[in-house]
């Protein structure tokens, strides 16, 4: 069977017994305030602290990562450039919708391959996000436990080679009263090794959403990243 063909065929099984909660958007999972229409998002690991404040070049960042959202709140595109060295990795994933519901994705990235990923909802705070079938070349799934709130909360990450699994973090996310992450506990399954991102010296901007950040590593100090993001809002 053609495997586009084999994808739709997926989702129309899913759909059947399986819903987005009638309250639930991605503007609220992600924690973003007002009409948000566009978010791109820099990851930089070269920057330094001088004078009390962060510092670092417009062009040192290692990954960047552009979401659209649509006026329902809900991501339907993704774009990202990841840079290491020489290498560089782009992806373009284009979400699928039924009925309005976000059911899939299709990914296609700068090697050729083309992956494709399915939601499915336990319950109306819980759902994974899981290959289309081994058959069509998925190499990850995520499971989401959404708070009372529908923000991200905990949830589990694994990835995929050759049919293997060779790699799954749970996490577990930390709210300020207003809704603002503070922290970030990574458990490595493996290993069982465990590292808390702090979220340190927030900037944001009008309508609360951060716009700049440092991520720390809580045993160390250090740095282990700084995000810099751009907001665009839909007009009224």
């Amino acid at each position: 069977m053609n495997k586009l063909l084999l994808f739709f065929s997926i989702i129309v099984l899913i759909c059947s017994c399986s819903s987005v909660p009638e309250k639930y958007t991605e503007l609220a999972e992600y924690g973003y305030k007002g009409p948000v229409e566009y978010v791109l998002t820099k990851k930089f690991d070269n920057a330094e602290k001088i004078n009390g404040k962060w510092e670092c070049s417009d062009y040192g960042y290692f990954m960047s990562r552009s979401y659209h959202f649509n006026k329902d709140g809900f991501i339907d595109t993704i774009n990202s450039k990841v840079y290491f060295n020489d290498f560089r990795y782009d992806t373009q994933l284009t979400f699928t919708f039924r009925d309005g519901d976000k059911v899939g994705s299709i990914m296609k990235d700068n090697n050729g391959e083309t992956t494709y990923h399915v939601y499915e909802w336990e319950d109306e705070y819980n759902y994974s996000y899981k290959p289309a079938g081994r058959e069509l070349n998925a190499t990850f799934e995520s499971y989401t436990e959404l708070n009372e709130n529908f923000r991200d909360f905990k949830g589990i990450s694994k990835d995929y080679k050759d049919g293997e699994l060779v790699f799954s973090e749970t996490y577990t996310n930390y709210f300020d009263e207003d809704g603002t992450i503070e922290r970030t506990r990574l458990v490595d399954e493996f290993t069982s090794k465990v590292i808390t991102h702090i979220y340190s010296d927030k900037i944001l901007d009008e309508y609360g959403n951060i716009i700049e950040c440092a991520v720390i590593d809580s045993a160390s100090g250090e740095l282990i990243q700084y995000m810099k993001r751009t907001f665009t809002y839909y007009e009224d």
